[in-house]
């Protein structure tokens, strides 16, 4: 993940107050699980909270960056906190599409076709994760991170947005479709890079 994002830009201000108070950016990752959490429970009271759980969503998505820029800014980076900031982003992410296919469940023709996928969703989204960040969850000090506007996850603020003009069946419906795709592709692709891998040791030790 890149720290030069235009969102990790945006909040340096308010990063750089925060850190001249006592507030840890585990405390940041905390809330961040909470308002994900808060988000999602939102989200899965139906139609009446979705506005809510869209505003819950962003803030949680605003406290994820700013933890690790809060970090950075002190210089204090651990294992824990790496760790503890992609179980948070994961978990938050993952609930929010349960939530989502529990409380938009019944517009759908059966809510069985709600429930499949949120949690298709959501389960796609733990692989990429995993695949993606924990053997990466280190320090976070160690290597140079790319310098780029965006970042991948950065698509996650289209969320509320469609949300609060009214398109969260069309999230729960991309998210639910684009997401497995996006896990079968990257579970290919290393499949394919393993294999590779094995030839070309077999290739230098003939």
């Amino acid at each position: 993940m890149s720290h030069q994002t235009i969102l990790h830009r945006t909040l340096r201000p308010l990063v750089g107050r925060l850190a001249r108070t006592p507030v840890s950016p585990d405390a940041l990752t905390a809330l961040r699980l909470l308002t994900g959490l808060g988000a999602a429970s939102c989200f899965a009271c139906g139609s009446g909270y979705l506005s809510a759980g869209a505003g819950l969503f962003l803030l949680s998505m605003l406290l994820d960056r700013a933890d690790g820029e809060l970090a950075r800014r002190r210089g204090r980076f651990s294992r824990f906190g790496g760790r503890f900031d992609l179980v948070a982003d994961c978990v938050s992410t993952m609930a929010a599409f349960v939530g989502l296919g529990i409380g938009l469940a019944p517009g759908w023709t059966t809510p069985r076709i709600g429930y499949a996928l949120g949690l298709l969703a959501a389960v796609s989204t733990a692989f990429i994760f995993l695949r993606l960040n924990m053997p990466q969850a280190g320090t976070g000090a160690d290597r140079e991170p790319p310098c780029r506007p965006f970042d991948p996850d950065d698509a996650l603020l289209l969320v509320p947005v469609v949300v609060w003009c009214g398109g969260a069946s069309w999230i729960l419906l991309a998210s639910g479709v684009l997401t497995p795709i996006a896990a079968l592709l990257l579970a290919v692709a290393g499949l394919a890079a393993r294999r590779r891998a094995v030839r070309l040791a077999r290739e230098a030790s003939a």
